[in-house]
């Protein structure tokens, strides 16, 4: 996992945050990514570089949701981001926090020299230059958007009082406070249909998870990839159990989900690669053969080995097995010829073939 350089002005026996940032941007900002930020402040002081997975597995989140909380503080303006050719996250620079009317007043003089500076500049520049009160477009907003009145005028609503008693009866409690701000944050903010709450409650707990944290990143999964309607989820789904669960049905893998890990390496092969099923296929079976067990890191060399030997097809692994057929019989003549040339060859030796076992450790 590539590492992600932090850099800092302040001194590192302390974690500095400022007045501005606790005044302007955190009542405004989610939770989740109040603490996304802390954290990396605590962490810049004892290190110069931390991996999105390590991130991740600190808070429980998946590596996408901490690319959303980066890219909303860049959004914001306290984060620039640099990025390497593949896309991946290279460098954080810590900005300085300012009030936002300060931000909005420069942002015309400095969006030139911003403009080339990267795309979390940029999209701060952006931020800046329009109307404050006004969410930008990439931005999910946050829950503190909702104001009271708007809370207590959405629970006088009769199809709001009958999604609360659904929900309670799905998690068998009485919602929180907090449980409750996040279903009309879903209905009111995300603009989503009580039909589709309902189910993104039903796909959670069957999924094994009835807590809210896990059901909020969920919903804002569903709401960046543009899902509005049961019909849609319900796609999603099942594109979602054909891709993952092939896989696990392949290594024969049964009554179980699979890990973060694991969806993250089945997405690498399918979205990184991309690789069609018969192929992936393909390797898991020869994973299963070579290893005499599911071995998803094994697959995956096997599956990198291919796609640098630029593998499409089928048929094109078939013409790569067979070079390497070729290869190795040759290897194996020259290997007979000199121990035989050699007179002072005088004891049986082992035929190894050299080639054929630093491609399987390649793979």
């Amino acid at each position: 996992m590539k590492n992600i350089r932090l850099h800092h002005p302040f001194s590192n026996n302390m974690t500095a945050v400022s007045n501005y940032f606790i005044d302007y941007y955190m009542p405004q900002a989610n939770g989740e990514y109040v603490k996304l930020y802390l954290c990396l402040l605590r962490q810049v002081a004892d290190r110069d570089c931390i991996s999105l997975e390590s991130i991740a597995d600190l808070f429980d989140y998946t590596e996408k949701d901490v690319r959303r909380g980066l890219q909303y503080w860049a959004d914001q303006g306290l984060l620039d981001l640099d990025f390497d050719q593949n896309g991946d996250i290279s460098d954080l620079v810590f900005l300085e926090a300012r009030k936002p009317q300060a931000l909005k007043k420069t942002a015309a003089a400095s969006s030139k020299e911003m403009a080339v500076c990267g795309s979390a500049k940029a999209a701060a520049v952006s931020r800046a230059k329009t109307d404050a009160e006004k969410p930008d477009a990439r931005t999910i907003p946050p829950k503190s958007e909702l104001s009271r009145e708007r809370m207590v005028l959405l629970q006088e609503q009769k199809d709001i009082r009958q999604l609360l008693f659904i929900a309670e009866s799905y998690l068998g409690k009485t919602l929180s406070p907090g449980e409750i701000t996040s279903l009309l944050y879903y209905y009111d903010t995300l603009h989503f249909g009580t039909d589709l709450i309902e189910y993104l409650l039903e796909y959670c707990i069957s999924r094994g998870s009835k807590s809210f944290h896990y059901i909020d990143r969920v919903a804002l999964g569903w709401a960046e990839e543009g899902i509005s309607t049961v019909a849609q989820a319900k796609e999603r789904q099942a594109k979602y159990s054909q891709k993952y669960y092939t896989v696990l049905n392949a290594f024969g893998i049964r009554g179980r989900g699979p890990g973060k890990s694991e969806i993250e390496m089945i997405d690498h092969w399918f979205d990184d690669l991309h690789f069609t099923s018969d192929i992936i296929l393909e390797a898991c079976s020869r994973t299963i053969a070579q290893t005499q067990r599911p071995n998803f890191p094994y697959a995956n060399k096997i599956l990198e080995s291919w796609h640098r030997n630029g593998i499409h097809h089928l048929s094109d692994i078939q013409t790569l097995d067979k070079e390497h057929q070729t290869k190795s019989q040759a290897s194996a003549k020259r290997g007979t010829a000199k121990a035989a040339g050699n007179k002072f060859n005088n004891f049986s030796q082992r035929d190894y073939d050299f080639e054929q076992l630093e491609t399987l450790l390649n793979q």
